[in-house]
């Protein structure tokens, strides 16, 4: 279910203007005070703006004060297919603990949740879990906050509830920057 995570994709490599200064402020943010402020944070734009890199970013700006071990990161699909899975094999209990010690949780492309019968009430939970823990939470979407209602009545959790940032796309030159560090 995890992802394995970019190693060019961090802070410093990461272009910041216009098109993400606040994105990259709510993401230091979280880096700094994880699940104090920002929880959960949603970063949401159109494809290619930068929300995966800003997973990525978030996740080793972390780890270097709470270790990489402390962190999950995954992708909608991966996360409720994973889960689906383990609950057909019997891993309920298995997810409960490696949840229970995890204090970051990052979905990347959170509108790709597949939300069924059986997977639901343990998506529900461990994102509200969460939450009310002060454990982070960080998700991202191509969708705006408005159009991610039905998602969030399927899940019973407000992805809306702790902060958004929505990415624009770069100026010509900004994009041009990004693409030569690339």
């Amino acid at each position: 279910m995890e992802l394995p995570l970019i190693p060019t994709y961090n802070f410093q490599t990461l272009i910041a203007g216009s098109h993400n200064r606040f994105a990259h402020a709510a993401a230091m943010a979280v880096v700094e005070n994880p699940g104090v402020i920002y929880n959960p944070l949603l970063v949401f734009g159109s494809p290619g703006t930068g929300k995966t890199h800003f997973v990525n970013s978030i996740s080793y700006g972390l780890s270097a004060s709470i270790g990489q071990g402390n962190i999950f990161v995954t992708d909608g699909i991966k996360f409720s297919k994973g889960v689906e899975l383990a609950l057909k094999d019997g891993g309920a209990e298995r997810l409960e603990q490696m949840f229970a010690k995890v204090k970051v949780l990052i979905i990347d492309d959170v509108h790709l949740l597949m939300i069924s019968e059986a997977n639901k009430k343990y998506i529900s939970k461990w994102l509200n879990d969460f939450v009310a823990q002060n454990k982070q939470v960080v998700v991202t979407s191509v969708f705006p906050p408005k159009a991610r209602s039905g998602l969030e009545d399927a899940v019973g959790f407000q992805f809306t509830q702790g902060w958004m940032v929505d990415l624009k796309m770069p100026a010509a030159q900004a994009y041009k920057a990004i693409l030569a560090q690339l």
